[in-house]
């Protein structure tokens, strides 16, 4: 076989596979349809991901994806001119107009960007006075949207703290070096808090304090007062002396036994001695709880006596120190 022979064999196979490459590629450009909605994760939009039956061009990037958990807007128009950047001539055939396209993302949430910084903050602390702190952000505090691949975990990048006023800056973004590309600015001050119980609802004088009111809460350190109950234990059947609102916390002297025997009611009065009890009738001259010592007018004789409250309008006084017929006449 002659050289040039060989070279236009050559030639006529170079031409064909040239042929059917353009070919397969006019092909698949006739075959891509337009898709109305498109939801992606990566930081580019490409061609598969506009197009149904993309093929061997669904690979190639033609957009800037949004940010992550937002959406834009691409009209046919501005997706066929940036396809003839690429080369690729393309009919929309089924009239859509536009492609929604949105990228996933995850949240980074203010609860656990405010853990992180607390952190920080503790460890500025030298004085290592808080056991535990709450942080107020200021208003404009946003959580922080990440890419739909990156774990929703905050890096502080910086904090600066100040104990006098309790006002700190901290700059946070997401994990890895990707995450700096996320980062923002949060501003607000921590609170030094302790643990303490509180009641859930709001309880008007003499109301009894159940196991449902209560419950533990974190409260700022500065509205806790010397004289505050720590315990739940010491609430629970216990009633209130004033009106107590719910998540403050409750002093001492908030609290009292509850009163089972009211001022002016009638009482049973229970009077024991050896072999005998006898029992008289007489009103209470005030509140009491169990176990208080009262005084008791016997309505009778018009006597005062002291007795001491055995449970709901019943008290006992004792025989050694009034005479039966003090009681009964």
């Amino acid at each position: 076989m002659t050289n040039g022979l060989k070279l236009l064999i050559c030639t006529l196979s170079l031409a064909a596979s040239f042929a059917g490459m353009f070919q397969n590629q006019a092909t698949a450009q006739n075959l891509l349809k337009l898709r109305g909605t498109v939801s992606i994760t990566d930081d580019v939009v490409r061609i598969g991901d506009l197009f149904e039956n993309a093929g061997s061009l669904a690979d190639r990037p033609v957009f800037r994806s949004p940010a992550p958990g937002q959406s834009g807007t691409l009209t046919a128009s501005r997706i066929s001119y940036a396809l003839r950047n690429h080369g690729l001539q393309w009919r929309n055939t089924y009239r859509i107009h536009e492609v929604n396209v949105s990228r996933k993302g995850v949240t980074l949430s203010l609860d656990a960007i405010g853990k992180a910084v607390e952190q920080k903050i503790m460890a500025l602390d030298k004085d290592g006075e808080p056991d535990e702190l709450a942080l107020e952000f200021d208003r404009d505090a946003r959580s922080i949207t990440l890419p739909a691949d990156m774990l929703p975990t905050p890096t502080v990048l910086h904090t600066s703290y100040d104990p006098r006023t309790g006002r700190f800056v901290a700059v946070v973004s997401g994990p890895g070096p990707e995450g700096n590309r996320y980062r923002r600015k949060y501003l607000g001050r921590a609170i030094a808090v302790t643990t303490v119980p509180v009641l859930t609802r709001r309880l008007a004088r003499g109301e009894r304090i159940s196991a449902d009111d209560v419950a533990y809460r974190k409260v700022p350190r500065k509205r806790v007062p010397a004289s505050t109950v720590l315990q739940i234990e010491n609430l629970i059947g216990q009633a209130a002396r004033r009106t107590l609102r719910p998540d403050v916390a409750i002093r001492t002297r908030d609290i009292e036994k509850p009163r089972i025997v009211r001022k002016n009611t009638v009482v049973t009065v229970v009077f024991r001695t050896a072999g005998l009890v006898l029992t008289a009738r007489g009103r209470a001259l005030k509140d009491g709880a169990l176990g208080d010592i009262i005084p008791i007018l016997n309505q009778r004789s018009k006597r005062t006596i002291e007795a001491r409250i055995l449970g709901p309008d019943t008290v006992s006084a004792s025989v050694t120190t009034y005479k039966t017929s003090t009681l009964i006449n």
